[in-house]
């Protein structure tokens, strides 16, 4: 009976922590609410997949940063198949440009958050995004990215839209690289 009431205050203890720490970061902001240009406007290394800028930055077309704004911007998510933290084929090409920008520009951090949709428990979420940040950040360190730039964090299910369509489902399975200074 103590020993049961000890592991849920643990438990409880270890979750508070995890949302407590998320209490004061910034919000990053849409990828497709950023103006156009990518980071390139700004002088530092921008990239592209398929013709489509894979960063964008957060600084307005003025040379303003929105106000409250602490991340430098975000590259495109990535995306994962359902109940997954395999890294497709087709998402390997934005890691790359990824970790060339971070390589060109090694003072910026990179926040991984992982995301899931809105099936299963909310434990199992955290967890399955948990994995596929650390997946995430597993591939960038294979291509050279330091693990001291990269921390990872999981929202599991927090910001899945419930009850959502299958297309709503496939965009809430990813995880997010955001930048930071």
């Amino acid at each position: 009976m103590y020993s049961k009431k000890i592991a849920i205050l643990a438990i409880a203890a270890t979750l508070s922590v995890g949302f407590v720490g998320c209490k004061h970061k910034v919000a990053p902001v849409p990828y497709d609410t950023y103006p156009e240009g990518g980071i390139g406007s700004t002088g530092a290394a921008g990239g592209s997949v398929d013709g489509q800028d894979i960063f964008t930055d957060a600084i307005g077309p003025g040379g303003e940063r929105p106000e409250g704004a602490g991340e430098y911007g975000v590259f495109q998510p990535i995306y994962f198949d359902f109940e997954s933290s395999a890294i497709k084929t087709s998402e390997r090409s934005k890691l790359m440009q990824a970790a060339e920008d971070l390589k060109r520009n090694p003072s910026y951090r990179l926040v991984l958050e992982g995301h899931c949709d809105w099936r299963g428990t909310a434990e199992y979420n955290l967890a399955l995004g948990d994995r596929r940040a650390s997946a995430v950040r597993s591939y960038l360190e294979t291509l050279g990215i330091s693990a001291s730039s990269l921390d990872v964090t999981s929202k599991g299910d927090q910001e899945a839209i419930e009850g959502g369509s299958a297309a709503d489902m496939s965009r809430d399975r990813r995880v997010e690289l955001v930048l930071y200074r």
